[in-house]
């Protein structure tokens, strides 16, 4: 055997390359969402902020009592 040839990189390196390949036998699914806006009346609003602002005081009640 030759002397250089012991260092030599070989004409067909072995690579092995994963590749993502999705699975095209299932069939696709489509997902469809629909934008939709509250527009409350003005007793609707009071109540709404009411329950917002009693669910913060509960909220803080128990953080604090966690503390």
């Amino acid at each position: 055997m030759d002397g250089h040839l012991e260092n030599a990189v070989p004409a067909v390196p072995n690579i092995v390359v994963n590749t993502y390949r999705p699975n095209y036998t299932r069939p696709m699914r489509r997902i469809q969402t629909f934008k939709q806006e509250l527009m409350p009346t003005g007793e609707q609003q009071r109540r709404m902020r009411r329950f917002a602002g009693s669910r913060r005081v509960v909220f803080n009640e128990a953080l604090s009592l966690q503390k």
